[in-house]
C-alpha cells in the first residue's frame, strides 16, 4: 500500500466522504420537497439505504441543524483535551470548511447531534 492510499483511506477522509453522501442526499431531497429535512433520519429512505457513520467523532455521530432552507450539517475529529478540528458543510457555502475549535460548556450548541450506528469489525 503506498502512502497515499493510507492517507486517502484515513477515518477523517472516509468521514467527508460519508458527508459528501449526505450533502448529496440532502440536495436531492431540497430538489424534491422545496425543504431540507429538521432531522437526518429523513433522509432514510428513500435517499439513503442507512445514514453513513461518522468515524471520527467517537460515537457522536453527525451534527446538523435546518431551518428547512438552509442547513449546516458537521463532524468532528482530533478530540483533545482544549481542542479539535470541527468540519462544516453550509448549504448556503458549499464546500466543508474545518478548523480548530475549543471545547466548550455550551457543548455542540446550536447543533443537534445524530449518532450513527458503528459498523460492526
Amino acid at each position: 500500500m503506498s502512502l497515499a492510499q493510507g492517507v486517502s483511506d484515513s477515518s477523517e477522509e472516509r468521514t467527508k466522504r460519508n458527508g459528501d453522501a449526505l450533502v448529496a442526499a440532502l440536495q436531492s431531497y431540497y430538489a424534491a420537497e422545496r425543504r431540507y429535512p429538521a432531522a437526518l433520519d429523513e433522509l432514510v429512505p428513500p435517499y439513503l439505504p442507512a445514514l453513513p457513520e461518522a468515524l471520527t467523532t467517537q460515537g457522536t455521530g453527525w451534527l446538523y441543524m435546518s431551518d428547512t432552507q438552509q442547513y449546516t450539517l458537521g463532524y468532528w475529529y482530533n478530540p483533545g483535551k482544549i481542542d479539535f478540528f470541527l468540519c462544516r458543510y453550509q448549504s448556503h457555502e458549499p464546500g466543508w470548511t474545518c478548523r480548530v475549535e475549543l471545547h466548550s460548556a455550551a457543548g455542540w450548541a446550536p447543533f443537534e447531534p445524530v449518532p450513527t450506528p458503528a459498523t460492526p469489525g
